[in-house]
Protein backbone atom coordinates (compact mmCIF):
# COMPACT_ATOMS: atom_id res chain seq x y z
CA UNK A 1 0.00 0.00 0.00
CA UNK A 2 1.18 3.56 -0.77
CA UNK A 3 -1.19 5.29 1.67
CA UNK A 4 1.45 6.09 4.29
CA UNK A 5 3.34 9.39 4.32
CA UNK A 6 6.48 9.58 2.21
CA UNK A 7 9.68 11.16 3.54
CA UNK A 8 10.73 14.37 1.79
CA UNK A 9 12.74 13.81 -1.39
CA UNK A 10 11.44 10.23 -1.74
CA UNK A 11 8.85 9.20 -4.31
CA UNK A 12 7.09 6.01 -5.34
CA UNK A 13 7.97 4.97 -8.89
CA UNK A 14 6.22 2.69 -11.35
CA UNK A 15 7.48 -0.79 -12.13
CA UNK A 16 9.83 0.10 -14.99
CA UNK A 17 13.38 -0.85 -14.24
CA UNK A 18 12.47 -2.93 -11.20
CA UNK A 19 10.99 -5.96 -12.93
CA UNK A 20 8.94 -8.79 -11.52
CA UNK A 21 9.07 -12.53 -11.20
CA UNK A 22 12.08 -14.80 -11.65
CA UNK A 23 13.87 -12.44 -14.02
CA UNK A 24 13.60 -9.22 -12.08
CA UNK A 25 17.29 -8.70 -11.40
CA UNK A 26 16.40 -7.69 -7.82
CA UNK A 27 16.22 -11.28 -6.62
CA UNK A 28 18.96 -13.86 -6.20
CA UNK A 29 20.51 -14.62 -9.58
CA UNK A 30 21.27 -18.33 -10.15
CA UNK A 31 23.70 -17.36 -12.93
CA UNK A 32 25.66 -14.92 -10.74
CA UNK A 33 28.72 -17.18 -10.70
CA UNK A 34 28.77 -17.41 -14.50
CA UNK A 35 28.48 -13.63 -14.84
CA UNK A 36 31.22 -13.04 -12.27
CA UNK A 37 33.65 -15.48 -13.90
CA UNK A 38 32.99 -13.96 -17.33
CA UNK A 39 33.69 -10.50 -15.88
CA UNK A 40 36.88 -11.33 -13.98
CA UNK A 41 38.56 -13.89 -16.23
CA UNK A 42 40.91 -12.27 -18.76
CA UNK A 43 41.73 -15.41 -20.71
CA UNK A 44 39.64 -18.22 -22.18
CA UNK A 45 37.57 -16.03 -24.51
CA UNK A 46 36.61 -17.33 -27.95
CA UNK A 47 38.14 -14.25 -29.62
CA UNK A 48 41.01 -11.99 -28.62
CA UNK A 49 40.56 -8.24 -28.23
CA UNK A 50 42.65 -7.74 -31.37
CA UNK A 51 40.30 -10.01 -33.33
CA UNK A 52 37.26 -8.10 -32.07
CA UNK A 53 38.79 -4.72 -32.93
CA UNK A 54 39.76 -6.04 -36.36
CA UNK A 55 36.17 -7.14 -37.04
CA UNK A 56 34.77 -3.77 -35.92
CA UNK A 57 37.33 -1.93 -38.06
CA UNK A 58 36.42 -4.07 -41.07
CA UNK A 59 32.74 -3.15 -40.78
CA UNK A 60 33.61 0.53 -40.39
CA UNK A 61 35.65 0.35 -43.60
CA UNK A 62 32.93 -1.45 -45.57
CA UNK A 63 29.97 0.73 -44.58
CA UNK A 64 29.46 4.46 -44.51
CA UNK A 65 26.85 6.81 -43.05
CA UNK A 66 25.97 10.12 -44.62
CA UNK A 67 23.73 12.58 -42.79
CA UNK A 68 22.22 15.46 -44.74
CA UNK A 69 20.07 18.28 -43.40
CA UNK A 70 16.79 18.45 -45.30
CA UNK A 71 13.90 20.89 -45.28
CA UNK A 72 10.79 19.37 -43.71
CA UNK A 73 8.76 20.42 -46.73
CA UNK A 74 10.80 18.07 -48.92
CA UNK A 75 9.91 14.97 -46.87
CA UNK A 76 6.95 13.47 -48.72
CA UNK A 77 6.03 10.88 -46.08
CA UNK A 78 6.20 13.19 -43.08
CA UNK A 79 3.46 15.53 -41.90
CA UNK A 80 4.03 18.62 -39.79
CA UNK A 81 1.39 20.70 -38.03
CA UNK A 82 1.39 23.33 -35.32
CA UNK A 83 1.52 20.62 -32.63
CA UNK A 84 3.49 17.68 -34.04
CA UNK A 85 5.66 16.19 -36.76
CA UNK A 86 4.80 12.57 -37.63
CA UNK A 87 5.07 9.90 -40.31
CA UNK A 88 1.99 9.57 -42.49
CA UNK A 89 1.54 5.94 -41.38
CA UNK A 90 2.08 6.83 -37.72
CA UNK A 91 5.27 4.77 -37.69
CA UNK A 92 8.71 5.32 -36.15
CA UNK A 93 8.20 8.39 -33.94
CA UNK A 94 6.67 11.82 -33.72
CA UNK A 95 8.06 15.14 -32.49
CA UNK A 96 5.90 16.94 -29.95
CA UNK A 97 6.18 20.22 -28.00
CA UNK A 98 6.23 20.14 -24.21
CA UNK A 99 6.16 22.77 -21.47
CA UNK A 100 8.37 21.84 -18.51
CA UNK A 101 8.08 23.31 -15.03
CA UNK A 102 10.26 22.39 -12.06
CA UNK A 103 10.81 24.19 -8.79
CA UNK A 104 14.35 23.24 -7.76
CA UNK A 105 16.43 24.33 -10.76
CA UNK A 106 18.02 27.60 -11.77
CA UNK A 107 15.75 27.66 -14.83
CA UNK A 108 12.33 26.66 -13.53
CA UNK A 109 10.27 26.67 -16.71
CA UNK A 110 10.96 26.15 -20.40
CA UNK A 111 9.51 24.72 -23.62
CA UNK A 112 11.21 22.17 -25.85
CA UNK A 113 10.54 19.56 -28.56
CA UNK A 114 10.62 15.88 -27.58
CA UNK A 115 10.70 12.67 -29.58
CA UNK A 116 7.87 10.25 -28.77
CA UNK A 117 8.43 6.68 -30.06
CA UNK A 118 5.55 5.03 -31.88
CA UNK A 119 6.17 1.68 -30.18
CA UNK A 120 8.17 -0.07 -27.50
CA UNK A 121 11.50 -1.72 -28.15
CA UNK A 122 13.00 -5.11 -27.33
CA UNK A 123 16.67 -5.42 -26.32
CA UNK A 124 18.16 -8.76 -25.30
CA UNK A 125 21.49 -10.36 -24.52
CA UNK A 126 21.65 -14.03 -25.54
CA UNK A 127 24.47 -15.70 -23.60
CA UNK A 128 26.13 -19.09 -23.97
CA UNK A 129 28.86 -20.98 -22.15
CA UNK A 130 31.79 -21.61 -24.50
CA UNK A 131 34.50 -23.84 -23.02
CA UNK A 132 32.86 -23.23 -19.65
CA UNK A 133 33.02 -19.42 -19.87
CA UNK A 134 29.92 -17.29 -20.41
CA UNK A 135 29.89 -15.29 -23.66
CA UNK A 136 27.37 -12.81 -25.08
CA UNK A 137 26.43 -12.74 -28.76
CA UNK A 138 27.07 -9.09 -29.65
CA UNK A 139 25.75 -7.49 -32.82
CA UNK A 140 27.72 -5.01 -34.91
CA UNK A 141 24.88 -2.62 -35.68
CA UNK A 142 24.76 0.37 -37.99
CA UNK A 143 22.22 3.00 -36.90
CA UNK A 144 21.35 6.55 -37.82
CA UNK A 145 23.15 8.83 -35.40
CA UNK A 146 26.16 6.58 -34.79
CA UNK A 147 29.27 8.73 -34.55
CA UNK A 148 31.51 6.04 -36.01
CA UNK A 149 29.29 3.99 -38.36
CA UNK A 150 28.84 0.80 -36.29
CA UNK A 151 28.58 0.07 -32.58
CA UNK A 152 28.34 -3.10 -30.52
CA UNK A 153 24.65 -3.69 -29.78
CA UNK A 154 22.58 -6.32 -27.94
CA UNK A 155 22.00 -9.69 -29.59
CA UNK A 156 18.45 -8.56 -30.37
CA UNK A 157 17.56 -4.89 -30.71
CA UNK A 158 14.33 -4.14 -32.50
CA UNK A 159 10.98 -2.38 -32.27
CA UNK A 160 7.83 -4.35 -31.54
CA UNK A 161 6.30 -3.27 -34.84
CA UNK A 162 9.30 -4.62 -36.74
CA UNK A 163 9.19 -8.15 -35.37
CA UNK A 164 5.40 -8.44 -35.39
CA UNK A 165 5.37 -7.81 -39.14
CA UNK A 166 8.57 -9.66 -40.10
CA UNK A 167 8.75 -13.26 -41.24
CA UNK A 168 9.98 -15.93 -38.77
CA UNK A 169 13.78 -16.03 -38.65
CA UNK A 170 14.22 -12.59 -40.25
CA UNK A 171 15.84 -11.21 -37.08
CA UNK A 172 18.58 -13.50 -35.68
CA UNK A 173 17.83 -14.98 -32.24
CA UNK A 174 14.43 -13.23 -32.03
CA UNK A 175 12.36 -16.43 -32.19
CA UNK A 176 14.37 -17.85 -29.30
CA UNK A 177 14.08 -14.68 -27.19
CA UNK A 178 10.30 -14.50 -27.63
CA UNK A 179 9.74 -18.19 -26.92
CA UNK A 180 12.50 -19.11 -24.47
CA UNK A 181 11.62 -21.29 -21.48
CA UNK A 182 11.33 -19.31 -18.27
CA UNK A 183 14.30 -21.03 -16.64
CA UNK A 184 16.59 -19.63 -19.35
CA UNK A 185 15.52 -16.01 -18.72
CA UNK A 186 17.62 -14.44 -15.97
CA UNK A 187 16.45 -10.84 -16.44
CA UNK A 188 13.24 -9.45 -17.93
CA UNK A 189 11.93 -5.96 -17.22
CA UNK A 190 10.59 -2.81 -18.84
CA UNK A 191 13.23 -0.08 -18.81
CA UNK A 192 12.39 3.61 -19.11
CA UNK A 193 14.93 5.34 -21.30
CA UNK A 194 16.46 8.83 -21.18
CA UNK A 195 13.64 11.29 -20.51
CA UNK A 196 15.29 14.60 -21.32
CA UNK A 197 14.75 14.26 -25.05
CA UNK A 198 12.53 11.18 -25.45
CA UNK A 199 8.94 11.19 -24.20
CA UNK A 200 8.00 8.01 -22.29
CA UNK A 201 10.29 5.77 -24.31
CA UNK A 202 10.63 2.27 -22.89
CA UNK A 203 12.27 -0.98 -23.91
CA UNK A 204 11.79 -4.53 -22.75
CA UNK A 205 15.26 -5.53 -21.56
CA UNK A 206 16.09 -9.24 -21.32
CA UNK A 207 19.10 -11.42 -20.56
CA UNK A 208 18.93 -15.10 -21.46
CA UNK A 209 21.37 -17.99 -21.12
CA UNK A 210 21.28 -20.87 -23.57
CA UNK A 211 21.57 -24.34 -22.05
CA UNK A 212 24.61 -26.49 -22.70
CA UNK A 213 24.74 -27.43 -26.36
CA UNK A 214 22.26 -30.19 -27.27
CA UNK A 215 22.83 -32.76 -30.01
CA UNK A 216 21.75 -30.97 -33.20
CA UNK A 217 21.92 -34.22 -35.13
CA UNK A 218 19.38 -35.93 -32.89
CA UNK A 219 16.51 -33.56 -32.26
CA UNK A 220 14.05 -36.04 -30.74
CA UNK A 221 13.34 -35.03 -27.17
CA UNK A 222 15.60 -31.98 -27.41
CA UNK A 223 12.90 -29.34 -27.99
CA UNK A 224 12.68 -28.77 -24.26
CA UNK A 225 16.23 -27.39 -24.27
CA UNK A 226 15.48 -24.27 -26.28
CA UNK A 227 11.74 -24.31 -26.85
CA UNK A 228 9.69 -25.80 -29.67
CA UNK A 229 9.10 -23.49 -32.65
CA UNK A 230 5.84 -25.29 -33.42
CA UNK A 231 6.83 -25.51 -37.09
CA UNK A 232 7.89 -29.14 -37.25
CA UNK A 233 11.13 -31.05 -36.71
CA UNK A 234 12.93 -29.68 -39.79
CA UNK A 235 12.30 -26.08 -38.73
CA UNK A 236 13.39 -26.90 -35.19
CA UNK A 237 16.70 -28.30 -36.46
CA UNK A 238 17.38 -25.06 -38.36
CA UNK A 239 16.35 -23.12 -35.27
CA UNK A 240 18.82 -24.97 -33.07
CA UNK A 241 21.59 -24.59 -35.65
CA UNK A 242 21.01 -20.83 -35.52
CA UNK A 243 21.48 -20.88 -31.76
CA UNK A 244 24.49 -23.20 -31.62
CA UNK A 245 26.05 -22.91 -35.07
CA UNK A 246 28.12 -20.20 -36.71
CA UNK A 247 26.95 -16.66 -35.97
CA UNK A 248 25.78 -14.29 -38.72
CA UNK A 249 28.60 -12.19 -40.18
CA UNK A 250 27.78 -9.10 -38.09
CA UNK A 251 27.79 -10.98 -34.75
CA UNK A 252 30.62 -12.00 -32.44
CA UNK A 253 30.87 -13.84 -29.11
CA UNK A 254 32.40 -11.72 -26.31
CA UNK A 255 32.95 -12.21 -22.59
CA UNK A 256 31.83 -9.65 -20.03
CA UNK A 257 35.48 -8.91 -19.33
CA UNK A 258 35.93 -7.91 -22.96
CA UNK A 259 32.76 -5.82 -22.90
CA UNK A 260 34.12 -4.08 -19.81
CA UNK A 261 37.24 -3.16 -21.74
CA UNK A 262 35.20 -1.52 -24.51
CA UNK A 263 33.05 0.27 -21.94
CA UNK A 264 36.04 2.48 -21.17
CA UNK A 265 35.91 4.06 -24.62
CA UNK A 266 33.30 6.11 -26.46
CA UNK A 267 31.39 4.88 -29.52
CA UNK A 268 32.04 1.16 -29.11
CA UNK A 269 28.99 0.05 -27.09
CA UNK A 270 25.60 1.59 -27.77
CA UNK A 271 23.33 2.79 -24.97
CA UNK A 272 21.09 -0.28 -25.18
CA UNK A 273 24.04 -2.61 -24.59
CA UNK A 274 25.26 -0.43 -21.73
CA UNK A 275 21.81 -0.59 -20.08
CA UNK A 276 21.82 -4.39 -20.23
CA UNK A 277 25.34 -4.61 -18.80
CA UNK A 278 24.26 -2.36 -15.93
CA UNK A 279 21.37 -4.74 -15.19
CA UNK A 280 23.59 -7.79 -14.62
CA UNK A 281 23.43 -9.04 -11.04
CA UNK A 282 26.40 -10.74 -9.38
CA UNK A 283 24.54 -12.00 -6.32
Amino acid sequence: SHDEDVIDFFRYLNGNGSGSGSGSGLESNPAAGDFLASTLKEDGAMHTLDEIISKITHFKSVYDLEVTKTDLKSLDEWVYTDTEIYHQDRMFFRVIPVDVEIGNREVQRWSQPMVQPAQEGLCAFVCRRIDGLLHVAMQLKMECGNHDVVELAPTVQTLTGNYKTSRPGAIPFLDYVLGAPEDQIVFDTMQSEEGGRFYQEQNRNMILILPDEPDIGGLDGQEKWVGDTGSGAAADILYMKELYGELPENYIWMTLNQLGTFLKFNNYLNIQARSLIAAISFR
